[in-house]
């Protein structure tokens, strides 16, 4: 796809006590050019939440304004 980014950064933590809870993750990652954009994602199952987050974060990057004209 093109996408270029480095310096991934994960934190995850359950957003309540128990076996139900659900999972938020906050992912970062670096352009090219060196924004750090940030995504999050909220699922009962810890590797949706950060799939979700970092789908969240490629998508900021690519929307972003430092990306408008350049082949991604």
């Amino acid at each position: 796809m093109g996408i270029h980014y480095t310096n991934l950064v994960y934190k995850e933590h359950a957003l309540e006590t128990g076996s139900a809870s659900q999972a938020v993750t906050y992912v970062g990652i670096t352009s090219q050019e060196g924004t750090v954009y940030w995504g999050c994602g909220i699922d009962i199952d810890i590797m949706t939440s950060s799939v979700k987050a970092l789908f969240s974060a490629v998508n900021k990057m690519i929307g972003s304004k430092e990306l408008i004209g350049l082949k991604v």
